[in-house]
């Protein structure tokens, strides 16, 4: 998904611009700024909510599900972060840069 979103902000920057119209090229990038954090928060919503699911699926060690636990906060940052530069470097890529 977040690749997509990629993909679509290098897309419609690269059009709007190539239309010399610098403005709709900054409601594409704020449009896909949009999308991106909606399936970030969609995506931490179902991780976070069906944690206890997942750890069934792949292990019943306690240490391992502590672990899990300890981690998800350091992914959920990491997560944040990434989809966000991922979003902005599509940007990057309409303009060219």
């Amino acid at each position: 998904m977040a690749s997509g979103v990629f993909v679509e902000a290098a897309e419609l920057v690269g059009n709007a611009l190539g239309q010399r119209k610098p403005q709709l090229g900054r409601q594409c990038v704020l449009m896909c700024l949009g999308l991106t954090v909606t399936f970030v928060i969609v995506n931490l919503s179902v991780t976070l909510l069906l944690q206890s699911f997942i750890l069934t699926l792949f292990t019943g060690n306690t240490e391992v599900r502590t672990l899990f636990r300890k981690m998800l906060s350091l992914y959920a940052r990491y997560h944040i972060f990434d989809c966000n530069q991922s979003c902005m470097m599509g940007a990057l890529c309409g303009c060219s840069l």
